[in-house]
Formats: structure tokens, sequence, C-alpha cells
């Protein structure tokens, strides 16, 4: 940069150039901090969005053992599975397949259906029990939205269950499904205490058609204390991808979903048509944390390869731990981001370049009347005196600086004038020195003349004094040597 051009060049040049520079910074960090801003908005909704969905499935699933506590406690439940129990001891040594074939086999609705008959026509004490207990257990099942209920005794025969799926009338300690899910449920829950609950997480369950099935169950007891049996609640996929599969603060690629132990889903992902249940598997950082008891939100690849946002937590439910997840697509997430930064970025040029526009006029402002000023300045040193000395009139600093160079030629014009006069006194007073000099010169020179006179005139006389001796003493000499003549001759004669 030439620092040698001057103001008037300069200073629109730095005006405008701090605008363009103070413009862009601003637009830069106006941006940073949009988008920052922005992000962590995202993020804190992204993490809200997940809050809200744990707490509504710790809710549900608090309302299920709730339900299974209930139940068990139920003076229904605890008959029926004594009469069940009875029926089913009844109906002899083969009352598995007897039963399988009354309901399942023989049963008058298609599969899917076949909890829609109450009680099959063959007279026996176990269909009357069936009639008697099955609506209301049906009803519980429906409207709580399980997919199975059971009923089990201590030796565990399935001796109830409401959908009638291969699991019923079978043996879970010693059948065909004795190393299934629902056993494994029913042996945890005769082990454990009364009024204690156990939880075998989704497995893929043959008699389900190998459908992922999760099982809840609890010890049901007389009221003396003795064991019935357990009831045993098939658990809701549907209801549990309701809670989680809702779109509402999610845009169009947001999900919720959750993530067992080994990493594959136990929820179904919204998108999907086909079930994601220990199907699909998610290893990413963010499910490694919430299975590590970790919260937070982290931005990574998805079980779909997408970059997402997302929000992560641990649900930990009767032993079993679940990462509950939130995600959205990265794209999307942050469109609103980049529209705004973009939104920031134009109205930043806008403001340079009305900062400049107004940054030009304000130095023309500036520089205009500096360089009439400067014109005045330079033509006072050229010796007009006489210039007229513009912006008087401002209260500003040019104004200021206006009556001061008027003040300034005001004091140079007397300061001319004082030198003027003083200059002319000087004169007049050499030349008066010069006069006096000349006749004091003058006189001196009378002065020498008359000393010269003087002296001649008493050299003069000195002189003819000096004669005068000299006569005198010659008369005298010669009067002598007559004398002494005239001596001599009388001394002859």
């Amino acid at each position: 940069m030439n620092f040698n051009l001057n103001i008037a060049k300069k200073l629109p040049a730095y005006i405008v150039g701090v605008a363009l520079v103070t413009g862009a910074a601003m637009g830069v960090i106006g941006a940073f901090e949009t988008s920052s801003y922005m992000r962590t908005e995202v993020e804190s909704k992204l993490v809200g969005i997940l809050d809200s969905r744990k707490s509504g499935l710790n809710l549900y699933l608090k309302s299920i053992e709730e339900d299974l506590k209930v139940m068990s406690a139920d003076l229904m439940v605890k008959e029926g599975l004594v009469e069940f129990s009875s029926g089913f001891s009844r109906f002899g040594v083969d009352a598995g397949q007897g039963l399988q074939d009354i309901y399942i086999d023989r049963n008058k609705f298609p599969a899917g259906e076949k909890q829609r008959l109450d009680m099959a026509d063959d007279g026996s004490f176990y269909s009357q029990i069936h009639g008697k207990y099955h609506p209301s257990l049906r009803t519980f099942q429906e409207q709580r939205d399980y997919y199975d209920v059971f009923l089990v005794n201590p030796q565990g025969d399935v001796v109830y269950s409401v959908f009638k799926e291969l699991d019923f009338a079978t043996n879970l300690s010693k059948g065909k499904w004795r190393d299934t899910g629902l056993a494994a449920a029913f042996k945890a829950a005769m082990s454990k205490n009364t009024g204690d609950i156990s939880y075998l997480d989704f497995q893929p369950y043959a008699p389900s058609a190998n459908v992922p099935a999760g099982f809840i169950a609890t010890k049901v007891v007389s009221s003396s204390g003795g064991t019935l049996g357990a009831l045993i609640l098939q658990m809701p996929i549907g209801k549990i991808n309701g809670i989680l599969q809702g779109k509402e603060g999610l845009g169009e690629s947001g999900e919720s979903y959750i993530v067992g132990g080994d990493l594959l889903m136990r929820s179904d992902s919204r998108f999907s048509e086909e079930t994601n249940i220990l199907k699909t598997k998610v290893d990413t950082l963010a499910v490694q944390e919430a299975l590590a008891g970790e919260s937070g939100i982290e931005e990574v690849l998805d079980y779909r390869g997408v970059p997402v946002l997302s929000a992560y937590s641990q649900i930990n439910y009767n032993g079993t731990t679940w990462a509950i997840m939130t995600e959205i697509d990265k794209s999307e997430a942050l469109e609103s981001v980049s529209e705004l930064i973009m939104i920031t970025l134009y109205i930043g040029i806008g403001l340079i370049l009305l900062m400049g526009v107004l940054g030009y006029f304000l130095s023309n402002s500036i520089v205009n009347p500096m360089n009439a000023l400067t014109s005045a300045l330079r033509e006072m040193g050229e010796g007009n005196d006489n210039v007229e000395i513009p912006y008087g009139e401002r209260e500003d600093e040019l104004g200021q600086m206006s009556r001061a160079v008027t003040q300034i030629r005001e004091n140079s014009a007397e300061k001319a004038r004082v030198e003027a006069e003083e200059a002319q006194a000087a004169q007049e007073k050499a030349r008066i020195e010069e006069e006096n000099a000349r006749k004091e010169e003058e006189r001196k020179e009378q002065e020498r003349k008359e000393v010269a006179a003087a002296e001649e005139m008493e050299r003069q006389q000195t002189e003819n004094e000096r004669k005068q001796a000299e006569e005198e003493a010659e008369r005298q000499r010669v009067d002598a040597d007559n004398a002494e003549r005239e001596a001599r001759e009388q001394r002859i004669n």
C-alpha cells in the first residue's frame, strides 16, 4: 500500500476498507455464531425428543409391570389358573395334543384369529372353564394391546393362552419349547419371590413364526401363599413402536428406536416396511456410549451409512439394558442452519455495501472541506491574506479548524502589520542614527580641522619663536662677536 497518498484518497479508502473488513468480520462471526446457536438449538430439540420418548417408554414399561402385578393379584386370575390347571389335568395324558387339536386345528377361525373362539363344543370341563374366563382375559389382552397372555401351572404346562399359537398346551420344562424365551421367563418367575418381575428380552420366537418376542412374568400365589403358577405377558411390539415412531419434531428423516446389548434393534424403524427387530445391527459410537451408561449427542453414520445427529441414552428394564436413540439426518437437521447462514451472509453483504457507500459519503463530507481549507492555507502561504476561509459556520471540528485558520490569518496579518511598522521604525531609526553619525563625523572632522589648524598655528608660532630665538641667538652671537672684536681691537689699540 502506498502510504504517501493524500488524505483525500486515503481517508475514503480507509473508511471503506474498514467498513468492508468490519462487515466481513461481522458476517463471518455472525454466521459462525448463528450456526453454533442453531446447531445447539437443533441438538437441544433432539435431546428433548429423546427424553420425551424415553420417558414415554419408561412409563409404558412401568404400566406393563403394573398390569402384571394387578392381574397376578386378581382373584379371577388366581381362580382361573387353578381351574385351568384342573381342566388340563382332567383332559388326560394327551391333554396337550388334545387341546391343540380342539382350539387350534379344529378351531373354526383362521390363523391369527383363533382367540375369537370362546368355548369349544367338545363338552369338556376345560372348555367350560375356557368359556368362563377367556372373554375377560381376551378383553384385557386386546385393550392393553399385548401380543399374548399365558397362564402356566407350577409343572410348566401352558394351561391357557389368549392367542392359541403352537406354545399353547405345551410343557415349558420338558416340552418342545423348553429352550424358548417363554420357558426362560417362566423358570425365572418361579425361581423368584412373590411380587418379583422377570423379563426376557426380545428373541426370535418359533411358536410365533420366529417373530421377535419378549416376555415378562411373575409368580401367582394363593391367599395362603401357595404357588399357583405364573402369569406371563408377551410384550406388545406395536405399542412400543407406536411410542418410538412418532414424527413430531423429527421432520422427514428423524426417528427413534431402541438397541439391545447385541447391537441389534429392539424396535422397528418407522421407514422400514419389514421388521428391524433382531435383524438390523446398529454399531455406532452413540449406541456404544448409551450401552455404557452415557447420555449425549454425536454426529455418526447410522445403520444406513447416512450422516445423522444421534441423541442417545440408556434404559434399564428389569436387568436388561437398551440404548434408546433419537436421530435425524444431518442434512435435514442443519438445513435451517445453512439457510440462516446464507441469509446472514446476504445481510452481511448488504451491510458491507451500505457501510461502504455511507463511508464514502462520510469521508467526502470530511475530505471536501479539508481540501477547501488546504487550498485556503496554500493561498495564505503564497501571501494572499484576503483569501476567504470557508466552513466557519459549522459547529463540528471542521468548523473549529476553519475558525482557527481564520484566527491564524488575522494573527498573521496583524503580525505583518506590526512587523512592517517595526521595520519602518527601524529604518527611520537607522536613518536618524546615520544622520547623527554623519553629523558627528562632520563635527569630528571639523574638530580635527580646528585641531590641525591650531596645531599648525602652534607649529608656526613655535617655528616663529624658534626662528626668533635663532635670530636672537644669532644677533646675540653677532653682538658677542662684535663685542669681542671691539674688545680685541681695543686691546690692540
